[in-house]
């Protein structure tokens, strides 16, 4: 029997943007996870013979950054910005090409309260960003091509 490999690919080339005129937010690099997950409330009756739940409504969660610090980078200025401001920015996360897909990777977008931009140091490691984006609303994943 031929091995037929792994069809997983490394977290690589995943660019993140600020804004309506997307601005490339330089040096990420890590994203962490970043998806919903549904409330429930349970709804067991004197009839029923264990709990019974129902989905109620979905919390997107965050997205938290983790960049390189660089100052003069115009993603790395519109984010402390928006950290600064009480409206919800506009985030696009978009994925590289994947099997089955050749002109384009997945895309999510949505719009985040940036909540926090933190500068984080250690003299033996490079000075570093921790960013925490609370989205607001619903995520549209638009699928590759």
């Amino acid at each position: 029997m031929a091995y037929a490999g792994s069809k997983a690919r490394a977290g690589r080339n995943i660019i993140v943007s600020v804004g309506e005129t997307p601005t490339v937010i330089g040096d990420v690099f890590d994203y962490g996870t970043f998806g919903g997950e549904w409330a429930t409330t349970k709804v067991t009756r004197l009839t029923s013979s264990a709990d019974e739940f129902i989905k109620t409504i979905k919390d997107n969660g965050n997205l938290q950054l983790k960049l390189n610090a660089v100052p003069s980078d115009a993603g790395q200025i519109a984010l402390e910005a928006a950290e600064a401001d009480a409206d919800p920015t506009k985030i696009t996360v978009q994925f590289p090409v994947l099997d089955g897909q050749t002109t384009t990777g997945n895309s999510f977008v949505f719009y985040g309260l940036v909540l926090g931009f933190k500068y984080s140091g250690d003299p033996s490691k490079q000075l570093q960003v921790e960013v925490n984006i609370k989205i607001t609303g619903d995520v549209t994943k638009t699928p590759g091509a």
